[in-house]
């Protein structure tokens, strides 16, 4: 949800942000703590949605097969380090949560 915001435009991932803030709190305080603990770990959570995918088949399996997927993406991005990549945009992300938090 936070990348696919920031694909669209870093403006559409605030506003992702400010509604999480504004409806969902503890989904946003759950996001501050899950995905920084979960960048380093990606790579294991691959072959888990990959089984998943497997055991379930069919076009519902499509969907752990797409998590697979993302999650190889932040693997990549773990590896690569590059300015602008899904870590970043997620630790940016995070970042900012925890100020919007701090604040209220």
């Amino acid at each position: 949800m936070i990348l696919a915001a920031h694909a669209s435009s870093p403006a559409t991932a605030q506003a992702l942000l400010h509604e999480l803030h504004a409806s969902q709190p503890m989904v946003l305080q759950r996001i501050t703590k899950s995905v920084p603990s979960m960048l380093p770990k990606a790579y294991r959570w691959i072959a888990e949605m990959e089984e998943i995918a497997d055991f379930v088949g069919g076009a519902e399996g499509d969907t752990y097969r797409g998590l697979a997927r993302l999650y190889e993406r932040i693997e990549k991005s773990v590896e690569d380090k590059q300015p602008g990549g899904d870590v970043e945009v997620l630790e940016d992300f995070v970042k900012d949560a925890k100020v919007l938090i701090d604040k209220s």
